[in-house]
């Protein structure tokens, strides 16, 4: 078996070093023609400040390494990639190398997603198929520039709270879309989340057609959100409220109780509250 070693230096980009394993790797086949062979490859450096690896060298494990080089390999080792070929080793390598060697006709590439390492998801077939379902959502979702087709001005909401929480959800969307393609999905599953509270809170508020449920969901959030803040700010807001809305002292009262959801406890009658 031939073992084949590279370390890429902190001075060479994703292009220099690709090249040189591909010479290689050439070379390798000239020199053992058909020769079984293993690569093992170790990185200098490349961190961000995150302490992860940069693009270039994402690049060169993921799409160089996986996609490119392990049809002539029995093995490849990366520092973020180990990777036995399943299939039999291939010896008829291209005279050289450039960047449109690294296409081919499926992989996740399509999906626009710029790196998968700092998840927890592993590139197999199943979870192709999924981001790739989600991905053609939100890229249509994405299309839709005026949210007030969605929701629009209802009676019984008097200030607009509706309309306003849709364009909320839009950013939201908007912020999950881009996490998504830059390969953040652990915090795309936190905003999935929040979606999905967000559908449920509309439905059951068009549905009750009850402008008192709507303002019970605004005082919650007010007051929920209100402990992040100092005790002089916090006081102004209660007591800017108390001025304007009659009974704000019995409604903060019943409202701090329970859980952010608790402002639902006039329609759903249960102790607490959960998605």
């Amino acid at each position: 078996m031939n073992k084949i070693y590279y370390k890429v230096s902190k001075l060479e980009n994703f292009e220099v070093a690709a090249r040189k394993i591909f010479n290689l790797l050439v070379e390798a086949q000239n020199q053992f023609e058909n020769e079984s062979r293993v690569l093992k490859v170790d990185i200098d450096n490349h961190l961000n400040e995150l302490g992860q690896f940069d693009d270039d060298m994402l690049r060169l494990q993921q799409e160089f390494g996986e996609l490119f080089l392990l049809p002539f390999f029995t093995e490849i080792n990366f520092p973020l990639l180990i990777k036995k070929n399943p299939k039999k080793q291939i010896n008829d390598i291209p005279e050289k190398f450039t960047l449109n060697n690294l296409k081919r006709e499926t992989s996740l590439s399509e999906l626009e997603i710029k790196n998968y390492y700092n998840t927890e998801f592993v590139l197999e077939k199943d979870v192709y198929l999924y981001l790739k379902k989600v991905s053609n959502v939100l890229k249509e979702y994405i299309k839709i520039d005026n949210y007030k087709i969605n929701i629009d001005r209802e009676d019984y909401d008097e200030f607009g709270l509706l309309i306003q929480w849709q364009s909320y959800m839009k950013d939201l969307i908007n912020e999950l879309y881009n996490s998504f393609i830059n390969g953040n999905l652990i915090s795309n599953v936190a905003m999935t989340r929040s979606l999905i509270e967000c559908y449920v809170y509309i439905s059951i508020i068009k549905k009750e057609k009850n402008p008192l449920l709507l303002q019970d969901w605004f005082f919650s959030n007010l007051i929920k959100g209100s402990k992040r803040y100092n005790e002089g700010n916090k006081e102004l807001l209660n007591n800017t409220l108390a001025q304007f809305f009659e009974g704000y002292d019995i409604l903060q009262s019943r409202l701090k109780k329970g859980n952010s959801n608790n402002w639902l406890s006039t329609v759903i009658p249960k102790k607490k509250y959960y998605i």
